[in-house]
C-alpha cells in the first residue's frame, strides 16, 4: 500500500479550545505542497513508537497513540519526504494519518477516512503536535481555510483555488515543536492570528493570503526584523518585478511563493539562508495505491 499526503503549512491561525478534543481545533488557512509526504510498509519489524523515515528509524510517537486509541494494530511504516520533522510541514499529521490508513486497511477493506481522521486528530492535540493539520491535509488542496475546528466529521474546510503556476521555496532555518512555538508565541499567535483570519475571510484568494501569513509571522517574531530585511533586500529585483508574491516564517521555516518562471533563479539566489527545497501547490488531496 502507497499512501500519498500533501503536506500542509499554515500561514496564520488561532486556536479554538473545547472540552471536546475533536471539536477543539484551529481557525486559519495554509498552503498544500506536492510532491506528497509518502507513506509505505516499512521492511523492518519495528518495535512500537519508531517508524521509518528517509532511510534513518526515529522515535515518533503521535501514530503509537493514534492506533492504541483507535484500537488497530501498530504497523511498521516508512516516511518519505524531503523536509524535516519539527520545522513547519504539519509532517506529524501526515505520518500519523498514513500509518492509520495502513493500519486500518490490515484489518478492514473499506477506508473510513473519517474515523482515521478523528483518531489522527485526537493523537495530535493529546501530543500537542498540531490543531488543524490533520483535516487539511485528508481532505484538502491548494489553499484551505479552516472555517470550523476540529477533527474530520466536526471541523470543516473550504478549498482556494490558485490558477497561477506558482512554486513554493522553503529553507528550514530552525526547528522546534508546536508546544515549543506556542510558549514563544502564543499570547500573539491569539490576537494576530484572529486579525489576520478575519481579513483572509473576506478576500480568500492567494494575494490575501500571502499578504497576512507576512504580517502574521511578523508581528508574532516567527519572522524577525533582520531576517525580513535580508529577504527584502536579497530579492529586492524579483520583488520589483513581481516574480516573488509573497514570503513568511512558520516556526523557523522560511516559505516563498513565486511566479514558476523565476523560481531557479529564487532558488539559487536565496541559498545564503541555507537549503532550499522546492514544490508545487498540491491540486489534489489524499491518494492511496492497494
Amino acid at each position: 500500500m502507497i499512501v500519498s499526503i500533501p503536506a500542509h503549512i499554515s500561514g496564520f491561525w488561532y486556536v479554538v479550545k473545547s472540552d471536546n478534543l475533536l471539536a477543539m481545533g484551529t481557525l486559519g488557512a495554509g498552503i498544500t505542497l506536492k510532491p506528497h509526504v509518502i507513506i509505505t510498509n516499512s521492511r523492518y519489524n519495528l518495535k512500537e513508537s519508531f517508524i521509518e523515515y528517509s532511510d534513518r528509524i526515529i522515535e515518533f510517537k503521535p501514530y503509537n497513540l493514534a492506533v492504541k486509541l483507535a484500537n488497530l494494530p501498530y504497523k511498521s511504516i516508512k516516511v518519505v519526504f524531503k523536509g524535516s520533522l519539527g520545522a513547519g510541514y504539519g509532517l506529524s499529521a501526515a505520518i500519523t494519518l498514513g500509518g492509520l490508513i495502513i493500519s486500518y486497511y490490515s484489518m478492514y477493506r473499506d477506508i473510513d477516512l473519517n474515523f482515521i481522521g478523528r483518531y489522527a486528530h485526537l493523537s495530535e492535540v493529546y501530543n500537542l503536535t498540531g490543531y488543524g493539520d490533520v483535516i487539511a491535509e485528508l481532505y484538502g488542496c491548494m489553499i484551505v481555510m479552516r472555517i470550523k475546528p476540529g477533527a474530520p466529521g466536526y471541523g470543516a474546510i473550504d478549498i482556494i483555488p490558485v490558477k497561477d503556476k506558482v512554486n513554493v521555496i522553503t529553507i528550514e532555518l530552525s526547528r522546534y515543536t508546536t508546544s515549543e512555538m506556542f510558549r514563544l508565541f502564543g499570547n500573539k499567535i491569539a490576537r494576530y492570528g484572529y486579525e489576520a483570519y478575519d481579513k483572509f475571510s473576506r478576500n480568500p484568494s492567494l494575494e490575501s493570503f500571502l499578504e497576512n501569513a507576512y504580517i502574521f509571522s511578523y508581528r508574532t517574531g516567527m519572522l524577525n526584523r533582520n531576517l525580513d530585511t535580508a529577504v527584502k533586500d536579497k530579492l529586492k529585483t524579483y520583488i520589483k518585478r513581481g516574480g516573488v508574491l509573497g514570503y513568511f516564517v512558520k516556526k523557523g521555516l522560511l516559505v516563498l511563493c513565486v511566479d514558476y518562471n523565476i523560481a531557479n533563479e529564487v532558488f539559487n539566489e536565496i541559498r545564503i539562508f541555507g537549503r532550499p527545497e522546492i514544490f508545487n501547490l498540491c491540486d489534489k488531496s489524499l491518494n492511496i495505491e492497494y
